[in-house]
């Protein structure tokens, strides 16, 4: 019951989302290395969302590490690079994603 309601809650906000330019990035608590990740990652992919880091990101002693923390977008267009920190801040890895943010200058 309650990984429905996160899930209903997930595709509630991903629906009213622009269609382009859109990042979102945090602990989503789906690990997406887990198979039963797969009604998560529908929803993802029906809304052009798509996950930006693929390697573990949570490591706790005596667990399996997982990736639970992530950057969705719809469009890849300005991202530079993304990926892990290798500090050791929590169990959790940071993550970053770099944009290219560049703005033509406009003649007069």
């Amino acid at each position: 019951k309650q990984w429905y309601q996160r899930r209903v809650r997930v595709e509630d906000l991903v629906k009213r989302l622009p269609d382009k330019n859109v990042i979102l990035l945090g602990d989503y608590n789906f690990n997406l290395f887990d198979k039963n990740s797969n009604k998560f990652e529908n929803i993802l992919y029906n809304y052009n969302l798509i996950p930006m880091i693929s390697l573990a990101t949570h490591e706790k002693p005596g667990c399996t590490p997982s990736l639970i923390d992530n950057i969705l977008t719809n469009s890849t267009d300005n991202i530079v690079a993304s990926g892990l920190l290798e500090s050791r801040v929590s169990h959790h890895l940071p993550i970053f994603c770099i944009l290219d943010c560049s703005v033509p200058i406009l003649e007069p």
